[in-house]
């Protein structure tokens, strides 16, 4: 059973691949949001909800104080939410603006945006879906 998921694991690793990142381990794994359960369970639960706000949803990958964190952001521009902040297990490190700086967040990435994602995001950094 496992081969046959092989082929398709492949191709979205060589689909996901780029000059300036080929490979790229984050969290130990190449593949953040299949390989972690923790943000795959987030994601599935995420979809599984079919909520109207789920359009402005999107999770970034970034680094803070020198490890590798993971952000729920929510660009819906009727709230004010919370921006939670995880490291590699799952584990709820603060949030943002709060118990963490928003400044000693670097090399933010947008590695996940739901689908039909309707807001505007100015970052460098936004891996395929």
């Amino acid at each position: 059973m496992k081969l046959i998921y092989l082929p398709v694991i492949l191709l979205f690793l060589l689909l996901a691949c780029s000059d300036d990142d080929d490979n790229t381990v984050v969290c130990g794994v190449v593949s953040p949001l299949t390989d972690l359960p923790w943000l795959r369970t987030e994601i599935e639960n995420r979809l599984e909800e079919d909520s109207e706000d789920l359009v402005y949803c999107y999770i970034t990958e970034a680094t803070y104080r020198g490890q590798t964190v993971f952000l729920y952001w929510d660009c819906n521009p009727t709230i004010n939410k919370v921006i939670p902040v995880y490291d590699c297990e799952g584990s709820f490190l603060g949030s943002l603006g709060q118990q963490i700086d928003a400044e000693e967040i670097e090399e933010e990435c947008v590695i996940w945006r739901a689908p039909g994602f309707v807001c505007l995001i100015d970052f460098a950094c936004i891996r395929p879906d």
